[in-house]
Parts: structure tokens; C-alpha cells; sequence
């Protein structure tokens, strides 16, 4: 992850690039002994998985695409 202005919410840990939200984020971990959805949201861990859930959607969309044109090149017919 990169370092250049990260902020960390000293009570939960997660990370976010915008201090204020950062200071939210500790907040209402604080104050609830919980974290706040609205506020991790925003946080850069999140973003992550984010990101992974759609890397894993692409991947699984270009091999059901591979494995239509494997059908089709091997003369198999596709029924919908």
C-alpha cells in the first residue's frame, strides 16, 4: 500500500487517504466500540477488495468467453 498521505484510524486500524474522515473513523470507533459503515466505506482496505471483487469478475467473465469460443471452435452448438 502506498504510504504518501495515509491515515490511520488509531482505534481499528483502517486506513484512508482524507484526515478528517480519518479522525471520524476514530471517532466513532471511540465513542460506539464499533466501526461505522458509512465511514469504512471510504476506507482504503475496502477500496481494496473492491477492486479484487471486480479483478475476480472480469476473470471469471473472459473464461466463461474462452470456454463459448472453445465450444464453438470444436463445433458444439450453444443452446441459451
Amino acid at each position: 500500500m502506498d504510504t504518501t498521505d495515509v491515515f490511520q484510524c488509531e482505534t481499528c486500524g483502517l486506513h484512508y487517504r482524507d484526515e478528517t474522515i480519518a479522525r471520524q473513523c476514530e471517532s466513532f470507533c471511540k465513542e460506539h466500540n464499533a466501526c461505522g459503515i458509512e465511514i469504512t466505506k471510504h476506507s482504503l482496505e475496502t477500496a481494496s477488495r473492491a477492486k479484487k471483487l471486480e479483478d475476480v469478475k472480469e476473470s471469471v467473465a473472459n473464461k466463461k468467453l474462452f470456454y463459448k469460443s472453445y465450444l464453438v471452435s470444436q463445433g458444439r452448438v450453444l443452446r441459451a
